[in-house]
């Protein structure tokens, strides 16, 4: 019995199962590593390096050698975290990452052709096992014993990068259009030019935004009491129904509006630039092209009337600070977003949860939980541990 685990849990303990049926997958591995052996450690002044690869990564090509040694790999010599020494056609090779980026295969010189062999026979062992792992993964996500990658500080530099733009060219205020015929059309190319910098910019912080808080959703998710819906049932809400999961817009009036300012925002700003919505026409005899009713010229579609209206860019502005703060402060989100904020994965299955849920007594007491695990990966990061 084998599986790939970052350390045994008790001294002694041999990787244990990845599979129901480890023999044949074993098989498979020892298959395409044939000739290929564990050995001691060669006197290589002289060795130089054959090949830095990312692909497959190296993470992969440290389970396939796990695999091999059928135990911890050694600890890597400077920027490497690991590395191993095996036989293969009679020559000892070096294989060992750097930077947790890449991985390279060393060996003595002139040995190119030997040496393209044996990374050949890696990148055969790591599809394999990643074929495996693609297998499992089928079998732990419809149970739920994942965690997500998160991706809160992209999404949110991304949002904050646009909004800042458009914020600024919007507090820059056109210049009076002169009179003058020579200085007319500069002035009036300068107001296309604000205008249109702060929709471009607005509908990009508009797109993120909303990109933003479905992070923040499943960060709530993963903690909140999650009324007897799976993760996949979650996510297969609608945003309007995943915002009154966690905060019912019947509160008060003012997060009624709020919410209704949002449904608006996600319609008009998010979904028709992203869907590029249309508007349908069809040839009538003797006019042309004409809607099917002219009321239907108000469905959503790319317009740029509203958003050249500065007291709607305004709103819109205000309507995602608001909906920030609110994720920041409600007692059903701040929790999950404390967490989303921290950039650690976000855990959906339970164990992980349950042991997150100790520290969720005050929100003082979480941010020092959460600061001592980031404090331990960066020490895991930067291979000092």
């Amino acid at each position: 019995m084998h599986r790939i685990v970052d350390r045994p849990s008790r001294p002694g303990e041999t990787y244990v199962r990845l599979n129901h049926d480890m023999d044949k997958f074993l098989k498979k591995i020892n298959a395409a590593l044939y000739g290929v052996e564990v050995s001691n450690w060669p006197d290589a002044k002289d060795y130089s390096s054959y090949c830095r690869e990312n692909n497959p990564p190296g993470y992969i090509i440290k389970m396939v050698l796990m695999l091999l040694a059928q135990s911890r790999l050694p600890r890597g010599g400077d920027k490497s975290e690991w590395e191993l020494c095996v036989t293969y056609e009679s020559i000892k090779w070096i294989i060992s990452d750097w930077k947790r980026y890449t991985w390279r295969i060393i060996g003595p010189p002139g040995c190119m052709e030997k040496a393209g062999k044996l990374e050949n026979k890696l990148r055969a062992a790591a599809k394999i096992l990643d074929n495996e792992i693609s297998t499992l993964s089928e079998f732990e996500f419809k149970n739920e014993n994942i965690s997500l990658h998160n991706q809160f500080h992209r999404t949110e530099g991304l949002f904050s990068y646009f909004l800042d733009i458009a914020k600024s060219h919007l507090k820059c205020r056109p210049e009076i259009v002169n009179k003058s015929d020579d200085f007319a059309g500069l002035n009036l190319n300068r107001y296309f030019d604000r205008s249109r910098n702060i929709e471009c910019n607005l509908i990009s912080s508009v797109i993120f935004f909303f990109s933003l808080t479905e992070v923040i959703f499943d960060s709530c998710f993963s903690l909140c009491d999650r009324k007897g819906l799976s993760f996949s049932e979650f996510r297969h809400l609608e945003w309007p129904e995943r915002f009154k999961f966690f905060i019912p817009p019947n509160e008060n009036t003012s997060l009624n509006e709020l919410y209704g300012k949002l449904i608006s925002i996600r319609t008009f700003y998010r979904n028709i630039p992203v869907h590029a919505s249309p508007t349908f026409f069809f040839k009538m005899e003797g006019f042309g092209l004409v809607p099917s009713s002219y009321e239907r010229l108000n469905d959503p579609h790319m317009s740029h009337k509203s958003f050249f209206d500065e007291n709607e860019q305004q709103s819109i502005i205000d309507a995602m600070n608001s909906a920030i703060k609110l994720l920041k402060e409600h007692k059903n989100t701040k929790f999950g977003y404390i967490y989303a904020e921290s950039g650690l994965p976000i855990h959906i299955v339970i164990e992980a949860v349950d042991e997150l849920k100790n520290h969720m007594n005050t929100v003082e007491q979480f941010k020092e939980e959460l600061y001592r695990r980031n404090e331990l990966q960066d020490h895991i990061d930067n291979m000092e541990i």
